[in-house]
């Protein structure tokens, strides 16, 4: 639905199988660590104390600084165009 529109970014909640890149926000505790997982993911944001080993090119970001995650995603972005 979107493809016709060619934006920039869209930002969805669900999608886990969809072949589109991922910006990943976890919660230790909530859900699968399964979903940190995948060759479409980009970006992790969590909480967790302890880092966590994540795919080559994957960046980690803290869950709370949301200002690092805002320059993630428009520094990525930026490297769409």
């Amino acid at each position: 639905m979107m493809a016709p529109h060619n934006p920039d970014l869209v930002i969805v909640e669900g999608f886990k199988e969809w072949p589109i890149a991922k910006l990943v926000l976890y919660r230790e505790g909530i859900g699968d660590q399964a979903i940190l997982t995948g060759p479409w993911v980009k970006a992790v944001a969590l909480n967790a104390p302890t880092p966590i080993n994540l795919a080559t090119g994957v960046t980690q970001l803290n869950l709370d600084d949301s200002d690092a995650i805002a320059r993630w995603i428009v520094d990525w972005v930026s490297t769409k165009k």
